[in-house]
């Protein structure tokens, strides 16, 4: 296997998924734009809901709202709720990356680009929070 820029006879993750034409490669390289830019929203998603959940136990007002604090100071165990909720998120997550994953073994330079360029608007969008 090689990198190619192939778009005829190009199979994309599984077998029924094939490119044969120039719209067919439009529409496999947006596919793996949006999955790249998905996986960088479900990020941002995950990190707003672990931040709830911090804020929401540790409820010490507005002197000490931030985010660092609500990350560092949760002093109890999280519920079965909690963790079901980011245990599924978090599934998700591993998803969306072993597609991209999957996406990358194709090894052509169409989707491989498509992918990173939309990990990188999705970082650009979806990234405002990760100073801290």
């Amino acid at each position: 296997m090689s990198l190619n820029w192939e778009y005829h006879n190009v199979c994309v993750i599984v077998a029924n998924w094939q490119i044969h034409t120039v719209t067919g490669l439009f529409v496999a390289c947006f596919g793996a734009f949006s999955l790249s830019v998905m996986y960088e929203l479900m990020r941002l998603v995950i990190r707003l809901v672990d931040l709830q959940i911090g804020l929401r136990r540790n409820s010490v007002g507005a002197a000490k709202d931030t985010q660092l604090f609500a990350m560092t100071n949760v002093s109890s165990k999280l519920s079965y709720g909690e963790k079901l909720i980011r245990s599924v998120m978090y599934a998700i997550q591993v998803s969306l990356s072993y597609c991209l994953m999957l996406l990358f073994m194709t090894l052509n330079g169409f989707l491989m680009g498509s992918a990173v360029l939309g990990g990188f608007v999705g970082f650009l969008i979806f990234s405002q929070d990760t100073l801290l």
